[in-house]
């Protein structure tokens, strides 16, 4: 891991966060909720990363020969990228080899990972990207979604009540990947709903879909291994 100075802070600020092209309408496109993995019943900052990360699977042309995902074959990201292999390591089948802190898995072919709705049940995220950098292609990429701010769930495993998303962009430089994009989307009424019902609104609970970039409640990047020297 590398240090990252403050004026490489301050120039990720500007061309990721101040500069992106964060989700900004009133409108759903409802005829993309027509995957395996339907948008009703299912927290809503998520809808909005997924329909983000298909921008990034066009606009970067992307594609999976090895893909590897912790946790859940199921992730709804998945359905978005043509992948040909898939695999998956479930912490709960091998509590030492599969932990991320600890990693211990027998490829490192992988050419794309995604890490969804992860790293705040990680006490050293830092150290889990390392270890998953390991077993990483030349010019792999990396996609992570993550909240910024939540309730506390899946205790005792939740360490972290979110991350901004500077934060995860300066994470991703500081295990030396390469940032592609920086995204979020979050709003008052999302915000002030999960808090006074410990519950993760849909679609339908919502009455505004608009972002407030002060005001945010999940973020992603999109990133890429650099060449191991």
């Amino acid at each position: 891991m590398k240090t990252v100075s403050s004026e490489r802070i301050k120039t990720l600020y500007q061309r990721f966060v101040l500069n992106n092209n964060n989700w900004n309408e009133n409108g759903l496109p409802f005829e993309k909720n027509n995957k395996a993995w339907k948008w009703e019943g299912k927290d809503f900052p998520r809808i909005i990363a997924i329909l983000e990360f298909e921008k990034y699977v066009k606009k970067y042309n992307l594609s999976s020969k090895n893909l590897l995902t912790f946790n859940n074959y199921n992730d709804p990201e998945v359905e978005y990228l043509s992948t040909e292999s898939i695999t998956n390591f479930n912490y709960e089948e091998d509590i030492i080899n599969y932990d991320l802190h600890t990693l211990n898995i027998p490829k490192s072919d992988y050419d794309f990972v995604m890490l969804n709705q992860t790293l705040e049940h990680l006490y050293n995220p830092y150290l889990c990207l390392a270890n998953i950098k390991k077993y990483l292609t030349n010019e792999a990429y990396v996609y992570c979604n993550v909240p910024t701010i939540n309730i506390q769930h899946s205790l005792p495993n939740n360490f972290y009540t979110g991350f901004t998303p500077i934060g995860l962009a300066v994470m991703f430089e500081s295990c030396e990947f390469e940032i592609l994009e920086v995204g979020q989307w979050g709003n008052y009424e999302y915000i002030s709903r999960i808090f006074s019902t410990h519950e993760w609104p849909d679609y339908r609970k919502m009455s505004s879909y608009t972002n407030e970039i002060k005001n945010p409640a999940q973020c992603w990047i999109l990133a890429k291994s650099k060449n191991h020297e």
